[in-house]
């Protein structure tokens, strides 16, 4: 019998040593590592490229069905918006610093691709306004570069 209760009462002591080293409490810092990824992101970001608009007017007397830019970074196509005739479409982007071109393309309403291009954006620094103009048809393309 002594020796079951030695047994219990090493168990017990065993058990609540046990449980005292569970509420021993540590300081922990909290940190939040997504916001320390995101903020050396947006460092990155700003050496590399800067904050750009691009407004694309159409003046050319036709809807445009759809238009395209291609992304400088990833080089794939991006499908931006329909613009009406007399209208503009303002398209924003992280710009890299080193291209001085913005690549796009115009799409009837069919779908159909109707030109394709490129525009000079050397010296670009918060905007770039393209117009698209014409008589029925984008046949002049004039680009003004802040």
């Amino acid at each position: 019998m002594k020796k079951k209760n030695r047994i219990v009462i090493f168990t017990l002591l065993i058990l609540l040593l046990s449980l005292a080293g569970c509420e021993k409490k540590e300081e922990v810092r909290d940190i939040n590592i997504e916001n320390h990824y995101e903020e050396d992101l947006a460092l990155i970001k700003s050496e590399n490229s800067i904050p750009v608009k691009f407004v694309f007017v159409n003046v050319s007397g036709i809807d445009i069905g759809m238009l395209s830019i291609i992304d400088p970074s990833s080089k794939e196509q991006m499908n931006v918006a329909p613009i009406d005739n007399n209208s503009s479409i303002e398209v924003g982007a992280n710009w890299p610093k080193e291209e001085t071109k913005i690549y796009w393309a115009l799409y009837n309403k069919d779908g159909e691709l109707c030109i394709e291009g490129n525009s000079d954006i050397t010296g670009i620094k918060e905007s770039a306004t393209i117009v698209l103009s014409g008589d029925g048809n984008v046949t002049d393309i004039d680009v003004q570069v802040n």
